[in-house]
């Protein structure tokens, strides 16, 4: 299978893009954490949420908590969730940003890991 074309400046797409040709869902929910992020401090508000709100829709906490333990102590989901939160904040959507951000302390609160919930407040 061949790769998909990457344009100057989407590389990050280019690697969610990556990600999706392949079954395994730890990689596509690193991938769009990765790339919601960085495109949400290049200012990208509509790409990073769409990347982030996916990681949250891919997210199973049976199957995908041990992440945490694989990249710093940072849940996938938690972090996910709050960098939706500002980029819907940034594009106007205050109540969808706030739900976010609760729901990133809800789980951060039900998670084996405290320290998240710290770092969110």
């Amino acid at each position: 299978m061949a790769a998909p074309p990457c344009a100057a400046g989407s590389s990050a797409f280019c690697r969610a893009s990556l990600a999706d040709s392949v079954p395994d869902t730890e990689r596509l929910i690193i991938s769009k954490l990765a790339d919601g992020a960085t495109c949400g401090w290049m200012g990208e508000f509509v790409k990073s949420r769409e990347q982030l709100e996916a990681v949250a829709t891919l997210y199973v906490p049976e199957r995908h908590h041990a992440l945490t333990f694989e990249y710093g102590g940072l849940d996938p989901c938690t972090f996910a969730l709050v960098h939706a939160g500002v980029a819907c904040w940034a594009l106007g959507y205050p109540d969808t940003a706030v739900n976010h951000c609760r729901a990133a302390v809800a789980l951060a609160n039900k998670s084996t890991i405290r320290l998240a919930s710290r770092t969110l407040c």
